[in-house]
This record gives C-alpha cells, structure tokens and sequence, in this order.
C-alpha cells in the first residue's frame, strides 16, 4: 500500500484517507456474479461464458447499475429481442454476449472500488465522459479495446492523474 500512496497526488492521498469507506467497512458492494481474475477464477469464468451465462443474470446487472433493462440493452449494444427470448425461455447468453456482460460487471465492480460510492459509480458508468471521447463507459464495452480504455481511464481516476 506504500508503494501505491506514494503514486498518488496528495490531496487524492487524504481523500482517501477521509473516505467513507475508510470510517465505514460496511460500504455496499454489488452482487459478484462473476468472480475476481485470478488464474483458476479466470479459467472458470471462460469455461462458464462459453457454456453459456444464464440470461436473468442481465436483470440482475441493470438493477446493480440502476438502469431500466431497455435502456441497458441500447447502452450496450445488447439486441433486445434476442435477450428477452433468451430470458423468457430461459436459455443461455450467446459466448459473445455474455462476455460483454462480464465486462459491463468487471467495470462497474472497479468502478465502485477507485470512487466508493455506489451512486456516484452508477453515474459514471452511464455519462459520456471527455477523456472516453464523448462516450459513456457502458457504451465502450462492447469491444475489448473499449473496455481496456475504460479500465485504464479508471486507474488515471486511482491514482489521481487527469483522466
């Protein structure tokens, strides 16, 4: 953790230090419906997407994120129809949605971590964002360099660089 203050800006360094989660373990976290990358974590979340993440996990998803299904669907780039069968039918998400699904979740899980607070991170997944080039964070998921760019914007936010 040393190492990591010492790359931050000051004035980002007390922030921190003065956080609500600091005074607060009990912070609110969203459901982990998928789990943290490691090496066996990561090699179970492949094998899970390719057989087929059940589509009700995306309800679950918009309610964590506060947005209305359809306009999660839109944000993401998620064929409505087609998700809503797989929902009514209850059949598995394609390979490719549902690795779009756990990118939108990887987001919003480390978004929740450098901001620490739950309302401010549902804003800022869903807002267009200048350094995203006008995007919101939601609407870049659909791509792994999106989701890269994304990721990489929220650790300038970390460590207290302009983002």
């Amino acid at each position: 953790m040393q190492n990591k203050l010492t790359h931050k800006s000051a004035t980002h360094a007390a922030t921190k230090a003065i956080s609500p989660r600091a005074r607060s373990p009990e912070i609110k976290q969203p459901a982990t419906i998928y789990a943290v990358p490691t090496l066996r974590a990561s090699a179970e979340q492949i094998a899970r997407t390719r057989l087929g993440i059940p589509a009700s996990d995306i309800i679950e998803v918009a309610k964590m994120i506060g947005m209305p299904r359809d306009k999660f669907y839109a944000c993401v780039g998620l064929p409505k129809s087609t998700i809503e069968k797989n929902i009514s039918q209850q059949s598995p998400l394609s390979t490719a949605h549902g690795d779009r699904l756990y990118r939108v979740n990887r987001v919003f899980s480390r978004t929740l971590e450098v901001l620490e607070d739950e309302e401010a991170a549902k804003l800022w997944v869903q807002q267009s964002n200048r350094s995203l080039g006008g995007e919101s964070p939601l609407s870049l998921l659909d791509t792994e360099a999106g989701y890269e760019l994304v990721m990489d914007t929220l650790g300038r936010i970390e460590y207290g660089v302009v983002a």
